[in-house]
């Protein structure tokens, strides 16, 4: 594992607290539902960042994937909420516990994990592939049979050496380098997308009355 980039990752932290101290001083008390998300996300972000940094060092690879997927679910989804006619809307409807999954966009596709990668990925190709990446893991599949079997060694005559554990040290160096890769340039796609949001804001919520504010209790 290449630390260099394990350390890129952890860079990445105070980005998170320095844009959430800034929207929140920018924005003050004026909060509306995507604004709300945004914080929600920088805060998920967050916490799969730390967790990502342990599993990463400690090489779970299965455990590394799946906060790769995490991290990459909040990136595809906010961008689905934040470009839609009514963003706010979407946000509320969100938070009152609707699936995103069953809700249709402008066009009348519903927002499918597949659909909001594909939006995303048409100007971002780095998604597809850490989509990709990433689902090739999360269900069980092939591959978990392909790690189980690298580790147990052949003992001749079909028989195997039976041996499991947590660590994938089997796999190279390569391997774990491309998914801590992945996971940094998705990290830096949450930062963005929450910006972006903070860039056309302005243009998105002038029109909503105060009482449109977001003033949900929890």
């Amino acid at each position: 594992m290449d630390r260099r980039i394990l350390a890129a990752i952890r860079d990445l932290e105070p980005a998170h607290a320095g844009l959430a101290a800034s929207l929140s001083e920018k924005w003050g008390e004026n909060l509306y539902p995507c604004d709300v998300m945004a914080f929600a996300v920088l805060n998920r972000s967050l916490d799969v960042l730390s967790g990502f940094l342990v599993t990463s060092q400690r090489l779970y690879y299965s455990s590394s994937v799946c906060l790769l997927r995490v991290q990459l679910d909040s990136v595809t989804r906010f961008n689905g909420i934040i470009t839609a006619a009514d963003p706010h809307d979407l946000a509320n409807r969100v938070f009152a516990g609707e699936q995103l999954r069953r809700i249709k966009g402008d066009d009348g596709c519903k927002l499918t994990d597949q659909y909001l990668v594909a939006k995303l990925s048409a100007k971002n190709p780095w998604v597809q592939e850490a989509y990709d990446l990433a689902c090739a893991h999360v269900h069980l599949s092939e591959e978990h049979i392909k790690a189980f079997l690298h580790r147990s060694p052949d003992a001749g005559e079909g028989a195997r050496e039976v041996t499991i554990g947590a660590s994938a040290r089997h796999l190279s160096a390569e391997a774990h380098n491309n998914l801590a890769s992945a996971f940094y340039s998705v990290t830096c796609g949450v930062i963005r997308i929450v910006e972006q949001w903070a860039e056309v804001r302005p243009l998105r919520h002038l029109e909503l009355p105060p009482e449109n504010r977001f003033r949900a209790s929890i």
